[in-house]
């Protein structure tokens, strides 16, 4: 709310009003990813739809996507690709590249289709400290089944350890940024109002820009997310988060 009103109506609200329900009872607005003059399947199946809202450092799935092999095969081979197939009887040959529609909501190849994107998840991502989902055995099988379409069980079994081991040492590093900023509330050298005061800021930056592109790179297969935008930032900006820390308490002395 501190943007003010106009951002807020501009910005934020126009994605995550997306899946508000509406008058007549129903959930969400289809025209958001099939257009509103045309109810298209193949629009839907676009990468750069989902980009609409998923992008930017706070959640650069669209950016992870375009660097991962999946991104770049599919920039390559878009044009001999059927977007428009029937979602009840999809196969790898109309698609033989996934898209984030193919991985979240398709039904290739006997997967059951589905508009709750979430179904397919193991972990919540986008928390400062990501945890199990209560269906995370559920998400996680049904999400390994979705690459079982194209890859081996072994490769999807390695690809989802690695990912885990990411999630797990992002977490570690996000606690211990998390302890510096409560301790300091603990102490009262911090004022209750958000956002007044510049570690506050770095602190937000930390898990929410950082931490959730180590995380988002390492499921969605963005090497150079997991690395650069992820733990060299999250490296460096603790060592600026305990300066800043010191610097607060010192002047408070």
């Amino acid at each position: 709310m501190l943007e003010g009103e106009a951002a807020i109506a501009s910005g934020c609200e126009t994605c995550h009003s997306i899946g508000k329900p509406n008058l007549d009872g129903s959930i969400g607005t289809c025209t958001a990813c099939h257009a509103r003059h045309q109810a298209s399947i193949e629009l839907a199946r676009e990468p750069e739809t989902c980009g609409q809202c998923h992008m930017g450092p706070d959640h650069s799935q669209l950016e992870i996507y375009r660097e991962s092999k999946h991104g770049v095969i599919y920039n390559a081979r878009r044009e001999h690709m059927n977007l428009s197939a029937d979602p009840k009887t999809l196969t790898v040959a109309d698609m033989p590249v996934p898209t984030c529609a193919t991985c979240h909501m398709s039904g290739q190849e006997g997967l059951a289709v589905t508009h709750d994107v979430t179904e397919r998840l193991s972990y919540w991502l986008f928390a400062p400290v990501s945890e199990q989902r209560p269906t995370y055995r559920q998400g996680r099988d049904e999400m390994m089944r979705a690459c079982g379409n194209c890859h081996s069980q072994s490769h999807t079994e390695r690809f989802f350890e690695q990912a885990e081991a990411v999630l797990t040492a992002t977490n570690d590093k996000v606690r211990e940024a998390q302890a510096i900023i409560e301790e300091l509330r603990a102490d009262n050298l911090l004022t209750p109002a958000p956002f007044d005061e510049p570690i506050e800021f770095l602190w937000f930056d930390y898990w929410h820009y950082f931490g959730r592109t180590a995380k988002h790179g390492a499921f969605m297969g963005g090497a150079d997310y997991v690395q650069w935008h992820g733990n060299y930032e999250l490296l460096a900006k603790l060592v600026e988060l305990k300066e800043m820390a010191e610097e607060i308490r010192a002047h408070a002395d």
